[in-house]
């Protein structure tokens, strides 16, 4: 097909340098860890800037008034027991309080470390989240270890959105609580980063 256009390219991992990332406007930036264990219990995590599910981000790029991925941080915790979604957690960040420097970041009650040695990439997260409507935080520690992704992308030249899978045979934990519930994960890990450069 002459006239085919790619809305998702496959890209090789790279770094990426802030604060370049951060200001297309109605860009996005978002890192993605999935973490499910054998007993239908689960972790997903996402740290982003700019997520277009946010309230009033796609209304502002229709309306002409795209923001920046930098005006609008965030963080979405969901947990998984039995098969069920047993929390829920999503929260924006006040944009002057966050850091990022490519591998460490700061966000609301966020922190972590992306470390590369060789063939092998490992995440550290630490979590201390306010739970909004209660006096409760969401705290823990969370770990990923795998081997990082070598391929190359698609092909496509200067893409608007780019999926980079950043590990493979990727395995995790999570030791997490919430007042008196408490979550302990242990399994295969997905991680993943997509970038985009317009709404």
């Amino acid at each position: 097909l002459k006239n085919e256009v790619s809305v998702i390219s496959l890209t090789p991992p790279r770094h990426l340098r802030p604060p370049a990332s951060l200001q297309s406007s109605g860009g996005f930036l978002w890192w993605y860890l999935d973490l499910p264990d054998e007993d239908g219990n689960g972790m997903v995590l996402i740290w982003s800037f700019g997520l277009p599910f946010l309230p009033g981000i796609a209304s502002s790029a229709r309306a002409g008034n795209p923001k920046t991925p930098a005006e609008s941080p965030s963080v979405n915790v969901v947990l998984y027991r039995d098969g069920r979604q047993d929390f829920y957690l999503l929260q924006t960040v006040d944009p002057d309080s966050v850091s990022w420097d490519g591998e460490t970041w700061e966000m609301g009650g966020l922190k972590g470390r992306l470390v590369s040695g060789g063939a092998r990439l490992t995440l550290w997260l630490d979590l201390d989240c306010p739970v909004p409507g209660t006096s409760e935080r969401l705290t823990g520690q969370i770990t990923l270890t795998g081997n990082q992704r070598l391929g190359s992308g698609d092909g496509a030249s200067q893409p608007e959105h780019e999926w980079t899978p950043l590990v493979v045979a990727s395995t995790g934990s999570a030791s997490l609580q919430c007042g008196s519930r408490q979550w302990q994960i242990n399994g295969r890990a997905y991680f993943d980063r997509n970038l985009g450069q317009r709404p």
